[in-house]
This record gives C-alpha cells, structure tokens and sequence, in this order.
C-alpha cells in the first residue's frame, strides 16, 4: 500500500506552525486546499513555506495562478516546487467516480493529545452532487477522526491503492462527523493548464500505474538498444544508426499497377482454364506474376534518371517521414533498413515517455547525416511504442479462434498472452498489466505501432487478411488535428519489402521508398562504424580510408 509519510507536506505560516496539509503530486508540482494557503497569510502568484514530513526538509514553493479555485468554489491550490529531495514520492492518482464503499485512510495534522499528526479511516460513501454552480460534486466520507489541520491532506482509496481526493470540510452531524474531500477528478480539471509542462500528472487505471509503466518502457528499452552482429557481438544501436531518406511514390501510379497485377493474374489463371474458387490456381498465378514483375515500373522509371545524378523529387529522412504522417509505408530493399528504424523510433519514444517528456527530441544528426549532434529534432508527441512483427500477428490470425477475426487492436495485448509466442515478459510484470496498459493508450490516442515486415508473410491468403486488418484499425481511429497541424491520435508504421507489395498495396496511405545511403550518409555510418571497432585515436582515418574504398570505383565488391 502507497505509504502517505512520503507525500505528505506541511503547509506552515511566518512563525514555522503547521496549519494545514498538501500532498505532492509529480516531480515539482504539490496541491492544497485554497484555504490553508490564505489562512498562513498567503494567495496564488506568492510564495508559502512547506516542509516534507518523510525528512523534515523544508523549501519555499509558489502558488500558481493556473489551477487555483477560491475557498468559495473548488477550494484548490497548486503550488510549484523545487526539486524533490530524497524519499519523496508523488502520489499516484485514481478516479474518484467508482469509489463508493471502499475504505479509506487519510494522514494529515490534526492535533491530538500531544501529537499534532493524525491517521484518519473510514469509508468512502462516494461522489455527491454540489447544487453551488461554482462548485463540482464532491466526495463524501464518514469522517469521524477528520478534524482541523486534516484540510489538504490525501484520501487514499486502500482497495484501488490509488489517492481518489483531498480533504477539504467536515460538519458534524448528530453523533457522527460528515467529511468532504475535492475529488481527485475535479484535480485534474483544474490543473488542465498544467499538464503541459507535468506530463506524468493523470489519473492511472487499477489496472497498472507509474512502476509498472516503467517497468514495462525500461524493457521496450533494454529490448531494442543493442543490434546483435553476425559474428556474435552486439553494438549499441544508436551509436553505428545512420537514418537513411526516402522518396515519396505517386498514389495513382500504385492503384494503377495494383490493377495491373489483377489483370496479369486473371490472365494467367485463363491460360490454364481454371475457375475463379480454385484457390491453388490464383497463388500460383500470383506468385508467377510477382517474380514476372517484381519491382513496380513505376519505381524503375524513377531510378533511371537518379543513376546519372539527377533529383527529381523532394527526400525526408525516415523520421521526419514517421512525423509528418499519422499512417505511413516504409517500402524497401532487404537490408535496407526498415526494421532498425523500427527498433529506433520504439527507443526514442520510450525513453521520452519514461523521462516524462511531452515531445520526442532527438539529436539533430541520428535525423539528418552531417547535422550538429548538439541541434535537436522534435519527433512529435510522446507516445506509448508498440513494435509487432507482422508475421507473428498472420500466425495468430491463421489459428482457429472461434471466429474472431483478431482486430490488430485486440492483438497488440493478446500477443503477451500467447504461449506460442516468442516474448519474454518484464520482470514482475503480468501480462494482464501489459494488456491494461496498451488498451488504455490506445483508447486515449497515445501509441505508435510500428507493424513491421508485411514481407515475410508469404501466404496471398494471409496477406490480404493482415492488410484487411490494418485498413478496419485505420478506418476505427478519429480524425483529430492539433493546432500547430501536428496529427493527434495513435499512429501506425508499416514496412514492406518493395517485392511483391503491389499485389495487396494499402493504396490509400503514403508510401516512401528508401533511398541507397548517399555520400553523406555512408560517411557518418564510416565514422560511426570504426568509433566502434577500433581504437578512438584510430577511428576518424579509419573511417575516412572505409569510405575511400566504398567509393573506390576499382573496388566494386566493397
């Protein structure tokens, strides 16, 4: 159970006496009752003196403007702190609206005997309409040890381990006392101004809270940081990355030979008379199609032109490419990248979302090969990385379930449950956490799903139902655009090789192809490469000898 000793705050006046509790609530953000700030001779825009009970230290925080609510209304008041010192933890937030007839406790400073500090409990009767326009419903309780100096202090609901509100009035009540606490829910609406710049500040689910999401984010980490070599090493993944560009392919020219492919299968399957349900007959015919014409005409009219130096069309890099669209397909050659930038965006998410960032930043020239390492790039919001291999979920869609088609959705959680499966689950994480948690970003628009190798599912039949399913997860998300025409909502990645793609192509969506490295790019690999195989003294002139002989035209093999 969340121990409130290392939460809890004193809200002291001039003289150093406590007069009131708060309770601390993200990295440098605490909350008190409107109340206790004016009785110790204070108001928002002024500083207030606290001191932390878990330790006794003491620090001057401000009382911000945004959020506050008069004694008269919702009575809150969010004060600023500095850096929390050590031992202090915020507390964890739940909501406030299922709460009715579970127990609660409650730690704050009213005085007893000779002790100024008091546990309170009781039971939690729930949320109670407030007639007061200016004021929202309330949380009633049964408050017999809530007295003065209880104001301000957390109420922490014991049976969802979650603080649901904050102390704020008590009446007695015949032969019992009535309590009322602001409800955590009523928190959260008046810090809206706030979470900008306190992205962790939220109400958690039952289901999982901030340790296990760490949890979980540290293993997306751990998970996708290393590339493992062929000779049995392994390398830290961004320190050898090279983001490569890509080219944008024209949305009439793939409809256009999608249906050409048609028209070449159908033709095939009249050569040898079959009927259109003899299955057998249209792979076959669809297979001799795509080794007939593998790569789309369209992409080798595009290449001819580049082989004499030539640029035609506008290139992005791969993660400019991930930002500026909300559904994309990466299309490339074997080996050309794809699913390291998979591997990287799930890095650099999850190490955002971990830190509490609002935005993705990346060092400018793991973006751009040549740019200062010093000059960061905005990714975009902070989202929730899911990275799935696609022929993992065709398995799954192949196996008999009952008639339920598998929406991608439902997969994204299903897979750690799976006893096929090749996951390994996070230290003392259950997969029922790991679902709760991927379902509850999905719903708020928070997740990026990079679908990866649409290639190695090799099956039409199969093929079709995957695609099938990424069109029904697309089609089900709204449309939402942020002011600063930054997309909002989850976002999907999917990367394909370039063979064989035309056949099943998601033609609604941008497509990018990725670009051969160029000069720039294949030197900063070089550099990258031998900064990692050999002596530093030694990598920059053997860096710079790599890519002398890359683009030696006597040494075509290197």
């Amino acid at each position: 159970m969340h121990d409130l000793h290392q939460s809890v705050i004193r809200i002291l006046n001039v003289k150093g006496q406590t007069l009131g509790a708060g309770f601390v609530i993200s990295d440098h953000l605490a909350v008190t009752c409107a109340h206790v700030v004016n009785d110790v001779g204070s108001n928002y825009d002024q500083p207030i003196q606290i001191q932390f009970f878990t330790n006794e230290h003491q620090q001057t925080a401000f009382v911000l403007k945004a959020g506050w609510s008069p004694r008269d209304a919702d009575d809150v008041a969010f004060l600023q702190l500095e850096q929390l010192p050590p031992g202090v933890v915020p507390v964890v937030l739940g909501s406030a609206e299922k709460c009715s007839e579970h127990s609660y406790r409650s730690f704050g400073f009213a005085k007893l005997a000779g002790y100024d500090t008091r546990w309170a409990r009781g039971t939690l009767d729930g949320v109670v309409f407030v007639p007061d326009k200016h004021k929202q419903s309330m949380l009633q309780l049964k408050g017999d040890e809530i007295k003065g100096g209880m104001s301000g202090a957390p109420v922490l609901d014991t049976q969802t381990n979650r603080v649901v509100g904050m102390v704020s009035e008590y009446k007695d009540d015949d032969h019992s006392r009535i309590a009322w606490a602001t409800t955590t829910d009523t928190l959260l609406n008046l810090a809206s101004p706030l979470l900008q710049d306190h992205p962790t500040l939220r109400l958690w689910p039952e289901a999982y809270g901030p340790v296990e999401q760490e949890q979980y984010l540290q293993y997306l980490i751990t998970s996708n940081e290393m590339l493992f070599l062929p000779d049995g090493r392994d390398v830290l993944l961004e320190r050898i990355y090279v983001s490569l560009r890509a080219d944008e392919m024209n949305a009439a020219e793939r409809q256009a030979e999608h249906n050409l492919y048609l028209k070449d299968v159908a033709a095939l399957k009249d050569l040898v008379n079959s009927s259109g349900e003899d299955q057998y007959a249209e792979d076959d015919a669809i297979r001799r199609t795509i080794s007939h014409r593998p790569i789309m005409p369209s992409l080798q009219a595009r290449n001819r032109p580049r082989q004499s130096g030539e640029r035609e069309h506008r290139l992005l890099s791969l993660a400019e490419v991930v930002k500026i669209n909300r559904y994309v397909v990466i299309l490339g050659d074997p080996g050309s990248g794809k699913t390291t930038l998979g591997k990287w965006l799930v890095l650099q998410y999850a190490r955002a979302l971990l830190q509490g960032k609002v935005q993705v930043q990346v060092r400018a020239d793991q973006v751009q090969p040549g740019a200062r390492a010093d000059q960061p790039i905005n990714l975009g919001p902070a989202r929730l990385p899911v990275l799935i291999r696609i022929a993992d979920y065709a398995h799954q869609l192949d196996k008999k379930r009952g008639g339920d088609k598998l929406p991608i959705e439902n997969f994204i959680s299903f897979r750690w449950n799976d006893n096929d499966g090749p996951y390994d689950l996070p230290f003392g994480l259950a997969a029922d956490t790991i679902n709760a948690m991927v379902k509850d970003y999905l719903m708020q628009g928070r997740t990026l799903v990079v679908l990866d190798g649409l290639d190695e599912v090799g099956n039409p039949k199969q093929r079709r139902a995957v695609m099938q399913a990424v069109k029904s997860f697309i089609q089900a998300q709204p449309a939402t655009l942020a002011k600063n025409n930054e997309w909002l909502g989850n976002r999907l990645l999917l990367t394909s090789r370039i063979v064989g793609y035309q056949f099943d192509p998601l033609t609604d969506l941008p497509h990018y192809t990725v670009e051969d490295m160029d000069e720039t790019a294949i030197s900063a690999f070089c550099r990258a490469w031998m900064a990692h195989v050999v002596e530093a003294k030694e990598a920059e002139k053997q860096g710079k000898q790599l890519k002398d002989a890359i683009f030696n035209h006597a040494h075509p093999g290197v």
